[in-house]
C-alpha cells in the first residue's frame, strides 16, 4: 500500500501562497542611477538603456504574464505614477537586446556548502495548437518544443542551474553546463537517461557521488565506474527484478529525485507550458528569469510533509 502524506504546516504554507501575489514594486536609488547608460559609447551608436532596465522589463513580463507591448505600457504607467525621471525602453528594443543579458541564478537560501543535486528535463512549447485542437484535428508540423534542463537543491527546493536546448538534444550532453552552475555538490541524482560513463566521471571529478540507476540489462564490468558496479551487484544479489531495483533505490535514497519533478510541476503551474520568446537566446534568458522568480517564491515558504 502506498504511503500517504499530509502537510504539517498548512497554515504557514497557505499564508506563503497568498504572499506570492503580494507584489510591491519599487526602484532603488542604485537602479535609477544605472537605468540609463548616460550616452556612453559601445563601439557604435550610443545606447540609452542599461542591462538593468532590460532585466527589470523582462522580469516584470515573466512575473505578470504580459506580452511585450503590455509590459511597456505597465512600466510607463508605473514610472508616471511614481514621478520618476526615467523612461521605459520600447518593446522592440527589449526584444532585440534580450539575448545580450547574462542572467545567473542566484542561490537565495544556501550561501555555502555542498548540496544534493537533483537533475531532470522537460518540454516547453514554443508555438502550435493547444491540446484540445491537437486531439480533435491531429498534430500539425508547426508544433515546436524546447527542452528545459534544471538542477534542484534537494534540501532547499530551489533551482541552482538551468539550460534551454532544442528538443533533440540528449539529457546527458547538458550535464557539464548544469554542473558548472553548481560547483559544490555532494551527490548527483538523475534517472536512467543520465547513465553514461562521461556523466559519472564528470560528477566524480567534482567530488560528488552519482546516484543514477543502471540499465536493466547492465552487467558488472571492469570499464565502468565502481558505484555503478556496486548498484548492478546489489540488484543481482536481490533477485535481479523490479523489486530488487526498488530496494536499491530506497537504499541510496534515489526517490528524493521526485523533488525535481515537483519543481517542474510548480514551474509549469505558475508560468505555463509555453515560452513567450521565439529565438533560442531569448528563450534562455526567459527561462533563467522564470527560475529566479520561482526561487523567490520558494523562499517565501514551502510545505512540510509527514506520513499519515
Amino acid at each position: 500500500m502506498k504511503t500517504q502524506y499530509k502537510i504539517t504546516n498548512w497554515a504557514k504554507y497557505n499564508r506563503s501562497l497568498i504572499n506570492r501575489g503580494n507584489i510591491f514594486l519599487y526602484f532603488t536609488p542604485r537602479a535609477l542611477s544605472q537605468w540609463h547608460n548616460g550616452g556612453r559609447e559601445t563601439g557604435g551608436r550610443p545606447r540609452e538603456y542599461s542591462k538593468v532596465a532590460f532585466e527589470f522589463f523582462l522580469s516584470l513580463r515573466v512575473l505578470l504574464h504580459l506580452p511585450l507591448r503590455q509590459t511597456q505600457g505597465f512600466i510607463e504607467g508605473l514610472i508616471g505614477q511614481l514621478g520618476l525621471d526615467i523612461t521605459c525602453p520600447n518593446y522592440t528594443l527589449v526584444c532585440r537586446r534580450a539575448n545580450e543579458l547574462e542572467v545567473k541564478i542566484r542561490r537565495l537560501l544556501k550561501k555555502e556548502g555542498a548540496v544534493h543535486v537533483l537533475v531532470d528535463s522537460s518540454g516547453l512549447k514554443i508555438y502550435g495548437e493547444g491540446e484540445w485542437k491537437m486531439r480533435t484535428h491531429g498534430k500539425s508540423k508547426r508544433r515546436t518544443w524546447r527542452k528545459i534542463h534544471i538542477a534542484v537543491d534537494a534540501k532547499e527546493k530551489t533551482i541552482s542551474a538551468c539550460e534551454i536546448t532544442k528538443a533533440v538534444v540528449g539529457d546527458s550532453s547538458v550535464v557539464e553546463k548544469l554542473v558548472e552552475q553548481t560547483p559544490l555538490m555532494e551527490s548527483f541524482t538523475a534517472d536512467g537517461a543520465y547513465d553514461a560513463s562521461d556523466v559519472r566521471a564528470l560528477v566524480k571529478t567534482r567530488g560528488a557521488t552519482p546516484i543514477i540507476p543502471p540499465d536493466e540489462n547492465a552487467v558488472i564490468s571492469k570499464t565502468t565506474s565502481s558505484e555503478r558496479n556496486d548498484a548492478v551487484k546489489f540488484i543481482l544479489e536481490h533477485g535481479d527484478n523490479e523489486q530488487a531495483r526498488k530496494l536499491w533505490k530506497q537504499t541510496v535514497r534515489y526517490y528524493q529525485r521526485n523533488g525535481v519533478e515537483n519543481t517542474f510541476f510548480r514551474y509549469k503551474t505558475i508560468f505555463g507550458e509555453r515560452m513567450k520568446s521565439r529565438t533560442l537566446p531569448n528563450q534562455k534568458v526567459e527561462a533563467m528569469l522564470r527560475c529566479l522568480v520561482l526561487n523567490k517564491m520558494t523562499r517565501i515558504g514551502m510545505p512540510v510533509s509527514a506520513p499519515r
